[in-house]
């Protein structure tokens, strides 16, 4: 694990990169794209594990963009992984 105060700094860098996006520091903290996956790539590196199949982070964040312009309608919708690279939403 790294030290507290690093973790500290690498937590101040991190909310200062979002504010200078435009990100409200209200909203600063949401696991938003592209720092979910920043941050996920990071854990599995750190703890040596598999990381997320690329068709998985493809499929969340087709299901991130939906729920945005469909809020109640996006959880009605069925998807089938059809390989390592490709999802279908099927009716």
């Amino acid at each position: 694990m790294p030290s507290k105060k690093q973790m500290e700094n690498e937590t101040q860098t991190d909310l200062l990169l979002r504010k200078s996006m435009g990100i409200s520091e209200r909203h600063a903290q949401d696991m938003i794209k592209p720092f979910l996956w920043q941050y996920s790539d990071k854990l599995v590196q750190m703890s040596h594990i598999m990381p997320v199949k690329p068709v998985i982070k493809e499929l969340f964040d087709h299901l991130f963009d939906l729920r945005k312009l469909d809020i109640t309608g996006y959880k009605d919708l069925n998807f089938q992984l059809i390989s390592d690279e490709l999802f279908i939403i099927k009716q």
